[in-house]
């Protein structure tokens, strides 16, 4: 029988541990589905959106009513440098749950669709915008094309 023995110094025990409760960490955050863009926030999904009735679907989630037919579709491209236009944006999609810097660079759709039942009458017609990117909601908001008109996320805003 053999027997061995070491001694490990303390400070040596405790920054082993936290090596290995980091890795463990990264690991999780690392796994698919753990990404803040694929949580599911208030149970909205943003995933998986292939198709008209996806869209549609995405859109029913927060409560809209829109056409069956959008009113236009874009292929628009995300720049990689955010001037002040795309800056105030991209704060409207972080308060979606969203973020486009993630996809700087990248091409997406938008696809406008107009809103059957907006809470109040605004004089005009209001639009759904959504931004899809690999089957995936990136962006988008609610808005009217009036030069005196609004923009907010997809949550109604009093």
């Amino acid at each position: 029988m053999l027997i061995t023995s070491f001694k490990v110094s303390k400070k040596l025990l405790w920054t082993s541990l936290f090596v290995v409760f980091s890795l463990i960490l990264l690991l999780i955050l690392a796994m698919p589905g753990a990404k803040s863009q694929d949580v599911v926030s208030k149970g909205i999904n943003f995933k998986n959106i292939k198709t008209n009735e996806d869209r549609i679907a995405f859109l029913r989630q927060y409560g809209w009513e829109v056409n069956e037919q959008p009113v236009s579709v874009q292929e628009v491209t995300i720049p990689q440098t955010f001037d002040d236009v795309y800056t105030r944006y991209n704060k409207i999609q972080q308060k979606n749950g969203l973020d486009l810097t993630k996809y700087k660079g990248c091409r997406a759709k938008r696809w406008t669709y107009a809103v059957k039942n907006y809470p109040i009458d605004v004089g005009t017609q209001v639009y759904a915008d959504i931004l899809v990117c690999n089957d995936r909601v990136i962006g988008g908001d609610i808005a009217t094309w009036n030069l005196n008109g609004f923009m907010h996320g997809f949550e109604y805003e009093k």
